[in-house]
């Protein structure tokens, strides 16, 4: 499995040599599907899989197997947005444990006329986040949410009826939780695997399943 792994980043970083390292391991996991089997082993038949469904699937199977035409034609579809970009996630003040500090917002190019002509169809968006792992930057004990997650960057979509203020409001908030170690806000349940599931390691994928309008 590694040296197909192997093989494939080459093969990526061949036909686009100027991608992150980050980004050929996120085209990678974005570009995997999950094989029927995989499906009928671990997602319940005749319901919806639930959050944990999901989850369960992941632990066991990944985020399925990589397909190298589909991480390819993603770079260079229209449909596909991909972003390179570094930020500083933590601010220390003296010997103050490190606080939070910066955010990025991106608009999507969204395909509106499409989009509206589509309606109530069913769609999916799908978004992959990857970063590179830094030393811890903290001196917590073994336990510390820093450990494996270094930085523990998240990603988040602004909802269907949610203003941009609205969106900035939410993610601030959840900064704040983040940092206290509680949780108040609820989580979309458009997503398959949802927010507190995805948020683990340094890699994070998740699925947007919904009505074309919606999205």
């Amino acid at each position: 499995a590694c040296s197909l792994g192997a093989q494939m980043a080459a093969k990526i970083l061949a036909a686009y040599p100027t991608l992150w390292p980050e980004s050929v391991r996120a085209l990678m996991v974005h570009a995997a599907q999950w094989t029927d089997c995989m499906l009928q082993m671990f997602l319940p038949r005749g319901t919806k899989p639930s959050k944990n469904d999901y989850q369960n699937l992941v632990r066991h199977c990944g985020f399925g197997v990589p397909d190298l035409d589909r991480a390819l034609w993603s770079v260079a579809n229209s449909l596909t947005m991909v972003v390179e970009q570094r930020l500083f996630p933590f601010r220390r003040e003296t010997s103050k444990t490190p606080v939070y500090r910066d955010i990025h917002f991106h608009s999507l190019p969204w395909p509106l006329g499409e989009l509206e002509e589509l309606g109530e169809s069913q769609v999916e968006m799908r978004v992959t986040l990857s970063y590179f792992v830094e030393p811890n930057p903290s001196e917590r004990g073994a336990a510390s949410k820093y450990r494996y997650q270094s930085h523990g960057l998240r990603f988040d979509v602004k909802r269907p009826l949610e203003t941009m203020v609205d969106f900035r409001i939410r993610m601030n908030a959840a900064a704040r939780d983040e940092e206290e170690s509680t949780y108040t806000g609820g989580d979309d349940p458009a997503w398959i695997i949802g927010k507190q599931k995805r948020n683990k390691g340094s890699i994070h994928s998740d699925i947007w399943r919904g009505s074309a309008a919606d999205l």
